[in-house]
């Protein structure tokens, strides 16, 4: 890469290529430096900078091709309340509003009908319980549910239902968490789910073509990382 970074997003775009934003960098700040990776050429190419330094955010690829920067922490450790979206055409980021709460280390996900889940994470010092969606046809963020469990770290899984499976993370003691939660397709309601059979945070959680999610790996309830697998039925 052009930039050495860590706690970056990854996102692959329609035209194949992959938008690498954010981190920390080689002197723990965060950057708001971007650049493309073009696997046809396998090279990696500079694009304009961000126009907020942000590591620990999400980005996520919206219908229209856009990507959806939001949230992170900033250079004094707090969380980001702006969001912006990156325009693959151009390849230019635009400024959004800000997001109804600051947060990092939260999850985001597309939902079936297009708007964007934004689900816990920390905010102001405190690990939070909100969630809020982003509407990419007004560009407007609002609130919506409330997590059964306030979490930061964990995974959001995009169920074939459309509705969105959170598991694990770190609660608001740092302790880590076997709960999980669903959220409905709406984004307007969470409800518990049977627990994991393992604490974890920072694990990965990935949906199999047959339905079932497969949740690998993370730290375990000693802060160890963990080798143990468990399926999501």
């Amino acid at each position: 890469m052009n930039s050495v970074r860590v706690f970056q997003t990854a996102t692959l775009l329609n035209n194949g290529k992959v938008l690498i934003t954010g981190g920390l960098d080689a002197t723990g700040v965060p950057s708001a430096i971007a650049e493309v990776f073009d696997p046809a050429a396998s090279t990696f190419t500079s694009v304009q900078n961000m126009a907020f330094a942000r590591a620990n955010h999400t980005a996520t690829l919206l219908a229209s091709g856009k990507v959806l920067i939001a949230g992170g922490m900033d250079a004094t450790q707090n969380p980001v309340s702006e969001a912006e979206l990156f325009d693959p055409g151009t390849q230019t980021f635009s400024t959004l509003g800000t997001l109804v709460t600051p947060r990092l280390q939260h999850s985001a996900s597309k939902l079936t009908n297009g708007k964007v889940l934004l689900a816990g994470g920390f905010s102001s010092g405190v690990v939070t319980a909100t969630s809020e969606l982003f509407d990419p046809g007004n560009n407007t963020f609002s609130p919506a549910g409330t997590l059964q469990i306030a979490r930061y770290s964990h995974e959001a899984t995009l169920l074939a239902n459309g509705q969105v499976l959170i598991t694990g993370g770190l609660d608001g003691s740092s302790a880590g968490l076997s709960a999980a939660e669903v959220a409905q397709a709406a984004g307007d309601s969470f409800d518990q789910t049977a627990d994991m059979t393992a604490v974890r945070s920072g694990h990965t959680a990935t949906l199999l073509n047959n339905g079932q999610v497969l949740v690998t790996g993370g730290m375990d309830s000693q802060g160890n990382p963990s080798a143990t697998a468990e399926l999501y039925h």
